[in-house]
């Protein structure tokens, strides 16, 4: 029998523009841009950036959200919901990475979520298994919304990626990297950014509500300081506390200590875990291990 998907599919795949209520959002030629996948308060598609230098090929997931609106960063923490992505329809693609600009912490009663408030373009980095033949990317979304309640969301879209010099011609390359820019940098635990932010220990300090203590350093003139914590499956992380060490001083920065509290713990050795320090809306990663409680 056949389906109505494939029916659809069929039908869809000969329209130069369709419906997004019932086919997957196609690429326009034109504009280096797929149609609008559209949702309950929200909006998403997906647009084409220019050859990096080697064979990747950028492109941007753009999210447009109704005013008051927001959506989650890759660990939504308390109350939200990462959004999934299935590329597996995806043709000539060796790797599809989605690259996650600093996100927000938000306040959700009595704990805090982690994303983005408003529209959003996610960077993309496609590499081709070909690099002589276009990547086709067939993306659907699974993500939620939120203002006061989560609302879930779905999206479908189908984008060609031209490669060499037409790639240059997309209108939404400077836009795409212009969002690479607001990811942050990875670094060793140890090895500072340029803005003199870096992390300098992470220790676990265990007892009956077991802190993970992060001392990094951030310029004496920041406003805003936070950090992300992430690890792997099993492993959660509450809101960290800051504290400033006394005589933490040196020149032009100051010593911050950060003390989040372990909810749940993955039980590796050792323990990876990935924190992302903020200052001032700018983030830097920095790659960290250590010692699990069961190896100590």
């Amino acid at each position: 029998m056949f389906s109505r998907r494939l029916l659809l599919e069929a039908l869809c795949a000969g329209a130069a523009s369709v419906s997004t209520g019932s086919c997957i959002a196609l690429a326009d030629a034109r504009n280096f841009a797929s149609d609008w996948s559209e949702a309950t308060h929200s909006a998403i598609r997906l647009l084409a950036g220019a050859q990096e230098s080697g064979a990747a090929l950028m492109a941007g997931i753009e999210f447009r959200l109704r005013q008051g609106f927001k959506t989650y960063w890759r660990d939504p923490g308390d109350s939200g919901v990462p959004p999934t992505f299935d590329w597996s329809g995806s043709d000539n693609a060796a790797s599809i990475d989605v690259l996650w600009p600093v996100p927000q912490r938000f306040e959700d009663g009595g704990g805090f979520s982690i994303g983005y408030l408003g529209s959003l373009l996610l960077p993309v980095k496609a590499t081709p298994k070909d690099p002589a033949r276009p990547v086709r990317l067939d993306l659907r979304l699974d993500y939620a919304i939120c203002e006061k309640m989560c609302i879930p969301a779905q999206g479908s879209a189908a984008l060609t990626l031209a490669s060499g010099a037409s790639s240059k011609s997309s209108p939404h390359a400077k836009r795409i990297a212009d969002a690479v820019a607001l990811v942050p940098a990875r670094r060793s635990q140890n090895a500072g950014d340029p803005t003199g932010a870096s992390i300098s220990a992470v220790e676990l300090m265990d007892g009956p509500k077991p802190v993970l203590r992060v001392d990094a350093w951030a310029p004496r003139d920041a406003a805003a300081l936070d950090l992300f914590v992430e690890g792997p499956k099993g492993s959660y992380f509450g809101r960290p506390s800051i504290e400033y060490p006394a005589d933490s001083r040196r020149g032009m920065f100051v010593q911050v200590r950060f003390l989040a509290p372990i909810e749940e713990r993955a039980k590796t050795s050792p323990w990876p875990l990935l924190l992302t320090l903020v200052v001032d809306g700018a983030g830097t990663e920095f790659e960290a291990s250590i010692a699990t409680p069961a190896a100590r």
